[in-house]
């Protein structure tokens, strides 16, 4: 839920509410790649550098655990 409302809240402009509940959303999902890379864009469009790469690192280290989707090459999916 906490993601959910977080994404509308980011669609809506409202970055500081979005950012409320994605911050809830990651505490018990940190797993959760496309939230971290919003957040992340978000960050980095408020001029939160540190705070921005920290989530796009994030982002990135999930998802080199996800198994590649089916019909990609493992250098597609690598990079």
């Amino acid at each position: 839920v906490y993601a959910l409302a977080a994404q509308a809240s980011f669609a809506l402009g409202d970055g500081a509410t979005g950012l409320y509940y994605a911050g809830e959303s990651l505490r018990m999902h940190p797993e959760n790649a496309v939230l971290q890379a919003t957040v992340a864009a978000v960050r980095a469009n408020r001029g939160e550098a540190a705070m921005a790469r920290g989530h796009a690192r994030e982002a990135l280290r999930y998802l080199r655990l996800f198994q590649k989707p089916a019909g990609m090459t493992d250098g597609q999916w690598s990079g």
